[in-house]
């Protein structure tokens, strides 16, 4: 069960990274680095989305025993985190079926880039849904920092000018 949660865990931090990794190449757009990061950071997000969808089909099959019945259930508080998370996995199922250039060009660029701003909303799903449902004071504050540093460094992208 923790094993369970860890992953989760993991795919947390993994969606920070990614979120991270287009304020660092804001913020040090001539880098090589955050240029190598940037131009990957579609794989980083699928990768976050499988590890995601891992930790969600564990759940299923741990918790709910495959079965649906429990999401419709709102008067629980836990079952309604959980949820929480599920709404989040529903969502990146969502933008990880769009990351592709076959759907920007359907989409067209800046319909896309709109769309893919619910990131930022399951960011925040997501650091709702883990720091309530984490069972360690450890977690908890992993949680909490990454959340943290992730939102200060957006913060700092958005309104420092990038370095030339």
């Amino acid at each position: 069960i923790i094993s369970i949660a860890h992953l989760g865990l993991l795919a947390y931090s993994l969606l920070a990274i990614t979120l991270a990794i287009g304020s660092f190449y804001k913020l040090f757009p001539k880098s090589p680095i955050a240029q190598k990061l940037f131009t990957n950071r579609r794989l980083f997000g699928l990768d976050t989305y499988f590890i995601a969808l891992s930790h969600g089909f564990l759940v299923w099959a741990a918790y709910w025993q495959y079965s649906f019945s429990k999401v419709f259930d709102l008067s629980n508080f836990i079952l309604s985190i959980v949820n929480l998370g599920m709404l989040a996995l529903l969502l990146l199922t969502l933008l990880a079926l769009s990351a592709n250039d076959k759907v920007v060009k359907w989409l067209t660029y800046k319909r896309w880039k709109v769309f893919h701003r619910l990131i930022y909303l399951i960011f925040i799903f997501v650091f709702i849904h883990g720091g309530a449902l984490s069972h360690s004071i450890f977690d908890k504050s992993l949680i909490i920092s990454i959340g943290l540093l992730t939102i200060i460094l957006r913060i700092i992208a958005f309104v420092k000018k990038p370095k030339s």
